[in-house]
């Protein structure tokens, strides 16, 4: 509140995600499936302000795969090698069978 920031367009007060700086990486666009602030692809005027922000005309259009579709490909050959630290994968897939 002190900040003015509550109730503004990619902003909130607290983290409501289940992993440990889940909610900063959403926050500054370290997802594969979304954009900085909770910005969407398929929304162009979200697109044109980072491609704005960071003065780049080079953007990917779409999104890339969440980290269970990741898992998915490489079982299916799609994707060679990957490289995970700092997170536990094993723990999300038994998550998931629940």
């Amino acid at each position: 509140m002190a900040t003015g920031k509550i109730g503004k367009a990619g902003c909130g007060p607290f983290s409501v995600t289940g992993q440990p700086n889940a909610m900063g990486g959403r926050e500054v666009g370290a997802l594969a499936n979304t954009l900085t602030a909770h910005m969407e692809y398929g929304n162009p005027q979200h697109l044109q302000a980072i491609s704005d922000f960071w003065g780049t005309e080079s953007l990917a259009s779409k999104p890339g795969l969440k980290a269970i579709d990741m898992f998915d490909a490489m079982l299916e050959g799609k994707i060679k090698a990957v490289w995970i630290m700092a997170t536990n994968y094993g723990e999300l897939a038994r998550q998931r069978q629940d």
